[in-house]
C-alpha cells in the first residue's frame, strides 16, 4: 500500500510541477520573451512557487481552460510532495 501511495503521490507532484513550469515557459514564448522563458526554466523551483500567483487572467493553464488559475495545481502538488517522501522505499522518516 505504501508503495502505491508513494508512486501516485510522486506522479501527482511531478505532473503538477511540470505543468506549472511548462505553462510559465509557454506564456513567455507566446509573448516572445525568450530570455524570460530561459530564465524560468533555469530557475524552475522559483517558477514553480511564484508563477501560479503571478500569472495574469490571460495566462495559459493547459490542459485547463485558458485563464484558469494554477494555484489549485500548486496546492495539490504541495500536499503530494510530503506524501511521496514519507512513503518512500525507506519507509516513514
Amino acid at each position: 500500500m505504501k508503495a502505491i501511495v508513494h508512486v501516485l503521490a510522486g506522479a501527482v507532484w511531478y505532473l503538477g510541477a511540470t505543468m506549472i513550469v511548462l505553462n510559465a515557459i509557454a506564456q513567455a514564448i507566446r509573448e516572445e520573451e525568450w530570455g524570460l522563458a530561459i530564465l524560468e526554466l533555469a530557475a524552475m523551483p522559483l517558477t514553480y512557487f511564484i508563477y501560479p500567483f503571478a500569472a495574469g487572467d490571460d495566462s495559459l493553464a493547459w490542459p485547463l481552460a485558458e485563464g484558469s488559475s494554477l494555484v489549485p495545481v500548486l496546492l495539490v502538488s504541495l500536499v503530494a510532495f510530503p506524501l511521496h517522501n514519507f512513503t518512500g522505499p525507506e519507509g516513514a522518516y
